[in-house]
């Protein structure tokens, strides 16, 4: 795809030809989504809990799209994880096999984009050589997952543990600079991670080829495009290094916390798990105001109340935006010690 922008390839007669080829590019991005599940360890089981939250941000939808990939239950369970493979196995490769006839049709009858300068090369029958050419590439790529499913030792993460919310949910390498996106952002701006800043990037790469209209294709004279491109690689490149430099050390972190108190620690939680980022507390630098101030709220409710509510609280206020708590029971523990200090 990026080859495609910087020689212009999109551009006419070509430009089913580049949408297509998008639609391609997002199928092979919900075939990683759906087959992350299918091994049902923690991995993939926490990183679809996430993968779901930010479908499910999307205005209006949102809603529709969560009851869609869980089956109506809101959680993750049987019925999503026999969703996810009926999509992965069945539905998925059918669509994309379609599409690849569908492109490979569309590239025959207009041809490679081919030099940026020169005389157009002449279109070519697709049997035999080019069916030659693909099939050696094709080859290649299976050979080296092979290769790599053969040496590489995977992270084995244990069965997938609804319960054991204390599991650090790390996406894939490619959707790393996504992830660290949502990380800098705030709660009340996660939207913008989640739908509006990945939806326009796909907005513009659609309507591409309908404003760009030039004839010139080379990268060398088309210097604001070219410099564009580069600019949006290297964030992408920048972001992923940063995820993959930000894998957290879970020693190093059991270690600070065996030398805190309980609500030492409950408070690291609160800002750790982002819930600063909703509630205000007197004393903490990032605070938000979307929930309630919580300044002094060992004073205004009971103690027993506050696991209850945590946990789950929309078994206490349906309407309530507030998240159910993932964490471990030690976690929230720790959280509970932490809020009883502020009378």
């Amino acid at each position: 795809m990026a080859r495609s922008c910087f020689l212009a390839a999109y551009k006419s007669p070509r430009e089913l030809l580049w949408l297509s080829g998008l639609l391609l590019g997002i199928l092979l991005t919900l075939f990683a989504f759906t087959g992350q599940l299918l091994p049902y360890d923690q991995h993939g089981y926490w990183a679809t809990v996430v993968g779901i939250r930010i479908a499910s941000s999307a205005p209006s939808l949102g809603e529709m799209i969560r009851a869609v990939l869980t089956g109506g239950y809101g959680d993750i369970g049987a019925t999503t994880l026999a969703r996810f493979y009926v999509l992965h196995v069945c539905v998925l490769p059918l669509v994309f096999l379609a599409l690849v006839a569908l492109h490979l049709g569309m590239l025959q009858r207009v041809g490679s984009a081919g030099p940026t300068s020169g005389p157009r090369e002449p279109i070519r029958p697709f049997f035999p050589t080019q069916v030659y050419k693909d099939v050696l590439v094709a080859a290649a790529g299976a050979a080296a997952l092979f290769l790599t499913a053969g040496l590489l030792t995977a992270t084995d993460t244990g069965p997938a543990n609804p319960a054991a919310g204390d599991f650090v949910p790390r996406p894939e390498w490619f959707f790393l600079a996504h992830y660290e996106i949502l990380r800098v952002l705030p709660g009340k701006w996660q939207i913008l991670g989640t739908f509006v800043l990945p939806n326009a990037l796909l907005g513009l790469l659609v309507v591409l080829p309908f404003i760009d209209r030039g004839t010139e294709r080379s990268p060398r004279r088309r210097k604001f495009a070219t410099i564009a491109g580069l600019a949006v690689c290297a964030v992408l490149i920048g972001l992923t290094i940063k995820g993959v430099a930000s894998a957290p050390h879970t020693a190093g972190k059991t270690d600070a916390a065996s030398t805190m108190s309980p609500a030492q620690r409950g408070r690291a939680l609160f800002v750790e798990k982002k819930c600063v980022t909703c509630h205000s507390i007197e004393g903490l630098s990032e605070t938000g105001t979307k929930g309630p101030n919580l300044t002094h709220v060992a004073s205004r409710i009971r103690s027993d109340y506050f696991p209850q509510w945590i946990r789950n609280p929309r078994n206490f206020k349906p309407t309530t935006e507030m998240p159910a708590f993932e964490g471990s029971e030690d976690e929230l523990s720790s959280i509970v010690e932490y809020l009883l200090t502020l009378k």
